[in-house]
């Protein structure tokens, strides 16, 4: 048996077609900044349900921005987290230090740093194995020079870190470096 539509059945399911579509784009248009609610694919899909063709509901234009509200006030300062530096030449002497008060160069490579952590505030708990230290090698020649650091201590206020210089033969080298001791994470 052949079963037929009537014409005013598929006119109502057309009807109720267009209902759930257009119930679909309301709900993911939500929170959109057009002002219909709607983003561009569903105003295209709307427009071309109404047999209006694409483009033709217009896209609203964005208004001039509102006047700005009141200024706050500055924050407190952050802290400086670089507690210490300084350019230490091949022959132990500081240059341009800030808190580096002693380097001893006892044996070639090896370079005995003090430095001094009074005035920064350290978390509880910090020990000499909590700093970041940054080494960077001072005009490097064409030779490979690798920097590495062991914390030694933290005693009272002296924090002491002794930086070894090797070239790539793991023979000690003497070279210029500066240094950047960083504050531990509290």
């Amino acid at each position: 048996m052949k079963s037929r539509l009537h014409k005013g059945s598929r006119s109502g399911l057309l009807v109720l077609a267009g209902f759930l579509v257009v119930s679909a784009m309301v709900a993911c248009g939500c929170g959109s900044s057009d002002a219909l609610g709607m983003e561009d694919w569903q105003r295209d899909l709307l427009a071309s349900m109404l047999g209006l063709g694409p483009g033709v509901i217009p896209i609203p234009a964005i208004g001039p921005p509102g006047p700005a509200g009141p200024a706050g006030a500055d924050g407190a300062p952050g802290a400086n987290i670089i507690i210490a530096r300084a350019v230490v030449l091949p022959n132990g002497t500081l240059e341009n230090s800030d808190d580096v008060t002693n380097v001893l160069h006892p044996a070639g490579g090896t370079y005995q740093l003090t430095i001094d952590v009074t005035g920064d505030v350290l978390p509880a708990g910090t020990t000499e194995d909590d700093f970041e230290v940054f080494i960077t090698m001072k005009e490097n020649t064409a030779m490979l020079i690798v920097p590495y650091y062991v914390p030694v201590s933290l005693v009272g206020t002296d924090l002491r870190i002794d930086v070894f210089l090797v070239n790539n033969q793991t023979v000690p080298v003497d070279h210029g470096f500066s240094i950047q001791v960083i504050l531990p994470a509290g």
